[in-house]
Formats: C-alpha cells, structure tokens, sequence
C-alpha cells in the first residue's frame, strides 16, 4: 500500500477514471457495431461527458488512501491464496492435497478474469446507464466521488468474487461434499433462490 501511494494520481487519471472516456476500449467497441447496424441502445452509443463532483472536504485524501489498500489487496490476492492454501493444507490428506492444489492456482486466475470482467464491460455499462438514466428532465444527474468509487469497487471486486463460484464448485465436488446427484434433486430449489437473489 505505502509503495503503491505516489502512483494514485496516474492510477486514478488512466485506469480507474477511464471508464468516463469517451476512447474507453468498451466504447470504441460500441461505436464499431454501430457502423454495422443499432442493436444497442441509444445510452451504449452516445458520448456522455461525465463530470464528477466532491463534496467533502477530506474525501479526495481519504479516497486516494483507500485507493491504495484496494490496489494492495489486489495485487496481494495470489499470495493471499497462497497464505490461505497453507493454512488449509495440513489438515488435507496427500490425496486431497494434489487435488485441491491446483485448484487454488485457478482461483487466482479466475478472480483477476472476474475483476477484468468487471472493469471492462460490467462497470462501464453501469455507469453509463445509471448516469444517463432520467427519471424527470427536471432532474439533473451529478456524480459525486464517493458514489462512483463506491460502484467502481464493489462491481470490479464483486466480479473477482462471483468469478471463483466454479472454483468453489470445483472444491466441494473433490471433497465429496457436491455429487451428481444433487444438481437434479435441488434443481428448483436452485432456481427460486437464484430468482430470489436476482
């Protein structure tokens, strides 16, 4: 984190203010199928001049220090796993432990694939939506700092996360805990909680 606090401002500027380009990779994307024909709506295609306010006085030095933990985290997950996998790994059996070692390999990548899903599609489109959503043309949109890193970090982390649901599919499945039979039995039991939860 101390090593990461001089580089925020760029961080900020090029990565996480990114989104509110209008050259983001995303857009450009959009303005690609355009040419080809409209099947996105109206909000995906047009050019949004996003403005962002603050308006707390300590905001700014509060957002650049917790920027600074979350890019620490980030960047720590593979050894966070690693930590975690040593933990765990003395109470597993030799046979437990070649199954599952791969497995929390691939949890590390599926988290930093959930993350990029996340920053690159998923929080773009969020953004743009909900910053060009009107409920009355007498209302005027304003985005403050706080609620965009708000939305920035909890769908790019939430992705990281919703993204090692295989992962741990995976885990239950070599312990014994998940069967084949249990996807045909809970099947509509899955499917209102999944409703539920949406």
């Amino acid at each position: 984190m101390i090593c990461l606090i001089p580089f925020v401002p760029w961080i900020f500027d090029n990565i996480i203010l990114a989104p509110t380009h209008p050259d983001f990779p995303l857009y450009r994307l959009f303005d690609k199928i355009a040419g080809i024909g409209s099947l996105l709506p109206d909000e995906a295609l047009s050019e949004t001049d996003f403005t962002i306010i603050n308006y707390q006085l300590s905001s700014q030095f509060f957002t650049h220090m917790s920027t600074a933990m979350w890019l620490a985290v980030l960047l720590a997950t593979p050894y966070i796993i690693y930590e975690l996998w040593r933990f765990i790994c003395p109470a597993l059996y030799d046979n437990e432990r070649r199954v599952l070692g791969p497995t929390f390999l691939f949890g590390s990548i599926m988290f930093y694939i959930g993350c990029t899903v996340g920053y690159f599609i998923i929080f773009p489109l969020t953004l743009r939506f909900l910053y060009t959503y009107q409920l009355s043309a007498v209302i005027i949109n304003q985005l403050s700092l706080q609620s965009y890193m708000d939305n920035f970090l909890m769908i790019t982390l939430l992705m990281g996360i919703v993204f090692e649901l295989p992962v741990v599919a995976v885990i239950l499945s070599r312990l014994g805990l998940l069967t084949r039979d249990f996807f045909p039995r809970y099947r509509r039991h899955a499917i209102v909680a999944i409703l539920v939860c949406a």
